[in-house]
């Protein structure tokens, strides 16, 4: 199976601290932030990837994938979005354009385990749906207040956004795209949308994966990476270095 790699932000709030050109190239223990939810796919089996970029990162993104790919043995198709500036689901349309069968998707700035795509994968592919959101009935060290939330109606998802007073679940970032060719059909990708909005379109039929006790983290702000260096974060960041290490 292949995922998308929806990379296109710039992360200007820790970039301006930090001075990066891009957040996805932050260097955590000698990995870019964005080959961490590359390494934890690859684990599970997931052998190709497209990779969606803001044109200002793209030769960079470029040749750590390329010497990443020789070291793993993984294929990639790297793109970029050259339409709206930081809008998730422009980069998102451009992605499932490479594909037409079942594909995987994560954002670019998550740390997560490799548990946590495999339980999408496995009880995602046997749901009857169009899109499948992992959900995180608790996170542990997640900002609530800052994430985007889930609301389901029966088996249903019918609503995620960040303003949701009393979500069901805590999106993962993580998501399995069951019919790309649908959902390409529906948007115009010149036109600016959010990942939320294409997945709570009434058009769409969208269900959740949840997970429970997990531990993962989005990388937005200084104190996101301060976490790194503590449990129980450190405990998946050490995971995936070793997964690298091990196959190296």
């Amino acid at each position: 199976m292949k995922a998308i790699i929806i990379a296109g932000g710039t992360g200007s709030r820790i970039c301006k601290i930090l001075g990066c050109k891009g957040k996805q190239l932050i260097r955590i223990h000698g990995l870019e932030l964005f080959m961490y939810p590359i390494i934890s796919l690859w684990s599970i089996g997931i052998n190709e990837f497209i990779v969606v970029v803001n044109p200002m990162i793209y030769n960079e993104i470029d040749t750590i994938l390329e010497k990443y790919s020789q070291e793993l043995g993984f294929k990639y198709i790297l793109d970029f979005n050259p339409y709206i500036e930081t809008l998730n689901g422009n980069t998102t349309l451009i992605g499932l354009k490479h594909v037409s069968e079942p594909v995987l998707l994560s954002v670019s700035d998550h740390i997560y385990p490799p548990e946590m795509p495999e339980k999408l994968l496995n009880e995602g592919i046997k749901l009857k749906s169009d899109i499948v959101v992992l959900g995180d009935k608790n996170p542990i060290i997640v900002d609530v207040r800052e994430a985007t939330k889930i609301k389901v109606s029966g088996d249903r998802v019918i609503e995620v956004s960040k303003q949701l007073i009393n979500p069901d679940y805590i999106d993962t970032g993580l998501f399995l795209f069951k019919n790309p060719l649908k959902i390409t059909s529906l948007f115009d990708v010149e036109k600016p949308v959010r990942l939320m909005d294409i997945v709570s379109d009434h058009r769409l039929l969208v269900k959740v994966v949840v997970i429970d006790k997990l531990v993962w983290k989005d990388i937005d702000v200084l104190e996101d990476l301060l976490m790194i260096s503590k449990e129980p974060l450190r405990n998946v960041v050490m995971k995936l270095l070793d997964i690298i290490k091990h196959q190296s």
